[in-house]
Protein backbone atom coordinates (compact mmCIF):
# COMPACT_ATOMS: atom_id res chain seq x y z
CA UNK A 1 0.00 0.00 0.00
CA UNK A 2 2.90 2.32 0.72
CA UNK A 3 4.30 1.98 -2.87
CA UNK A 4 0.83 3.34 -4.17
CA UNK A 5 1.02 6.51 -2.62
CA UNK A 6 4.86 7.05 -3.18
CA UNK A 7 3.62 6.72 -7.40
CA UNK A 8 0.67 8.44 -6.81
CA UNK A 9 2.61 11.42 -5.17
CA UNK A 10 4.81 11.42 -7.70
CA UNK A 11 2.75 11.40 -10.10
CA UNK A 12 1.13 14.35 -9.19
CA UNK A 13 4.07 16.03 -8.87
CA UNK A 14 4.98 15.47 -12.70
CA UNK A 15 1.36 16.44 -13.41
CA UNK A 16 1.60 19.39 -11.55
CA UNK A 17 4.88 20.46 -13.16
CA UNK A 18 3.72 19.80 -16.44
CA UNK A 19 1.09 22.21 -16.20
CA UNK A 20 3.19 24.81 -15.21
CA UNK A 21 5.26 24.63 -17.82
CA UNK A 22 2.53 24.01 -20.58
CA UNK A 23 1.16 27.39 -19.13
CA UNK A 24 4.47 29.13 -19.76
CA UNK A 25 4.38 28.05 -22.76
CA UNK A 26 1.43 29.03 -23.69
CA UNK A 27 2.34 32.55 -22.28
CA UNK A 28 5.71 33.19 -23.89
CA UNK A 29 3.27 31.63 -27.84
CA UNK A 30 0.85 34.49 -26.75
CA UNK A 31 3.60 37.16 -26.25
CA UNK A 32 5.94 36.31 -29.51
CA UNK A 33 2.61 36.49 -31.70
CA UNK A 34 1.91 39.91 -29.96
CA UNK A 35 5.56 41.03 -31.40
CA UNK A 36 6.50 41.63 -27.92
CA UNK A 37 10.08 39.85 -29.06
CA UNK A 38 10.58 41.74 -32.31
CA UNK A 39 13.19 44.56 -31.25
CA UNK A 40 12.51 46.73 -34.12
CA UNK A 41 8.69 47.60 -32.74
CA UNK A 42 10.66 49.43 -29.71
CA UNK A 43 13.11 51.40 -32.48
CA UNK A 44 12.48 54.77 -34.11
CA UNK A 45 11.25 54.50 -37.72
CA UNK A 46 13.76 57.32 -38.39
CA UNK A 47 17.70 57.05 -37.42
CA UNK A 48 19.84 59.02 -38.41
CA UNK A 49 24.10 59.40 -37.28
CA UNK A 50 27.98 58.77 -38.16
CA UNK A 51 28.12 62.62 -38.75
CA UNK A 52 30.60 64.52 -36.15
CA UNK A 53 30.48 67.89 -37.36
CA UNK A 54 26.74 68.01 -38.54
CA UNK A 55 23.91 66.96 -36.29
CA UNK A 56 20.76 66.03 -38.34
CA UNK A 57 17.80 67.45 -37.16
CA UNK A 58 15.22 65.95 -38.90
CA UNK A 59 14.92 64.33 -42.59
CA UNK A 60 12.08 63.01 -44.76
CA UNK A 61 12.01 61.88 -48.45
CA UNK A 62 8.68 62.25 -50.34
CA UNK A 63 8.96 61.09 -53.87
CA UNK A 64 11.78 62.32 -55.29
CA UNK A 65 13.00 65.08 -52.43
CA UNK A 66 15.39 64.54 -49.42
CA UNK A 67 14.58 67.21 -47.04
CA UNK A 68 17.35 67.57 -44.40
CA UNK A 69 17.97 69.53 -41.42
CA UNK A 70 20.95 69.57 -40.61
CA UNK A 71 22.81 71.64 -36.95
CA UNK A 72 26.57 72.95 -37.36
CA UNK A 73 28.21 71.39 -34.57
CA UNK A 74 31.99 72.96 -35.63
CA UNK A 75 31.72 75.43 -33.77
CA UNK A 76 32.72 77.52 -37.05
CA UNK A 77 30.75 79.18 -39.65
CA UNK A 78 31.27 76.39 -42.24
CA UNK A 79 30.10 75.88 -46.45
CA UNK A 80 27.93 73.04 -47.34
CA UNK A 81 28.69 71.98 -50.85
CA UNK A 82 27.56 68.53 -51.45
CA UNK A 83 25.08 65.37 -50.40
CA UNK A 84 25.52 62.73 -52.16
CA UNK A 85 24.70 59.21 -51.72
CA UNK A 86 24.93 56.26 -54.35
CA UNK A 87 22.65 53.82 -53.04
CA UNK A 88 19.65 56.48 -53.15
CA UNK A 89 21.21 58.00 -56.13
CA UNK A 90 20.79 61.48 -54.10
CA UNK A 91 23.10 64.29 -55.41
CA UNK A 92 22.85 67.71 -54.05
CA UNK A 93 25.93 70.54 -54.65
CA UNK A 94 25.64 74.02 -54.16
CA UNK A 95 26.96 76.41 -51.90
CA UNK A 96 25.51 77.22 -48.37
CA UNK A 97 26.76 79.30 -45.24
CA UNK A 98 25.80 77.57 -41.69
CA UNK A 99 27.04 79.45 -38.82
CA UNK A 100 27.79 78.35 -35.32
CA UNK A 101 25.11 76.28 -33.92
CA UNK A 102 22.99 77.21 -36.60
CA UNK A 103 20.40 74.84 -38.69
CA UNK A 104 19.87 74.71 -42.32
CA UNK A 105 17.85 73.01 -44.49
CA UNK A 106 18.86 71.42 -47.92
CA UNK A 107 16.41 70.22 -49.88
CA UNK A 108 18.14 66.95 -52.51
CA UNK A 109 17.07 64.95 -55.36
CA UNK A 110 16.96 61.41 -54.92
CA UNK A 111 15.66 58.33 -56.59
CA UNK A 112 12.29 57.77 -55.96
CA UNK A 113 10.83 56.39 -52.57
CA UNK A 114 7.49 54.78 -52.61
CA UNK A 115 4.78 55.98 -49.26
CA UNK A 116 5.82 53.77 -46.58
CA UNK A 117 9.04 51.89 -48.29
CA UNK A 118 11.86 51.42 -46.26
CA UNK A 119 15.00 53.23 -47.31
CA UNK A 120 18.92 52.40 -45.79
CA UNK A 121 21.31 55.20 -47.11
CA UNK A 122 24.55 54.24 -45.20
CA UNK A 123 26.96 56.36 -47.71
CA UNK A 124 25.13 59.63 -47.11
CA UNK A 125 28.05 61.73 -47.96
CA UNK A 126 27.65 65.53 -46.65
CA UNK A 127 30.96 67.87 -47.90
CA UNK A 128 31.81 71.49 -46.20
CA UNK A 129 34.24 74.08 -46.76
CA UNK A 130 35.90 75.40 -43.00
CA UNK A 131 35.57 79.23 -43.38
CA UNK A 132 38.60 79.34 -40.97
CA UNK A 133 40.90 77.35 -42.59
CA UNK A 134 39.38 76.97 -46.21
CA UNK A 135 40.04 73.64 -46.50
CA UNK A 136 37.62 70.67 -47.74
CA UNK A 137 35.91 67.99 -45.42
CA UNK A 138 33.43 65.03 -46.84
CA UNK A 139 31.51 63.09 -43.86
CA UNK A 140 29.78 59.68 -44.08
CA UNK A 141 26.77 58.86 -42.19
CA UNK A 142 23.79 57.08 -42.34
CA UNK A 143 19.41 57.75 -43.01
CA UNK A 144 17.49 55.23 -42.27
CA UNK A 145 13.15 55.55 -42.48
CA UNK A 146 10.09 54.85 -44.59
CA UNK A 147 9.09 57.55 -47.48
CA UNK A 148 6.60 59.81 -46.78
Amino acid sequence: MVIKVRGQSALEYLVTYGWAILAIIVIFAVLFGLGIFNPSKFVNEKQSGGFSSFMVQDFKISGTTLTLTVGNTVGRAITVTGVNSTKGGCAWSGSTAVQPSAVQTLTVTCTSVATGAEYNYDDMKLSFTDSLSSQSHTETGFLKGKGE
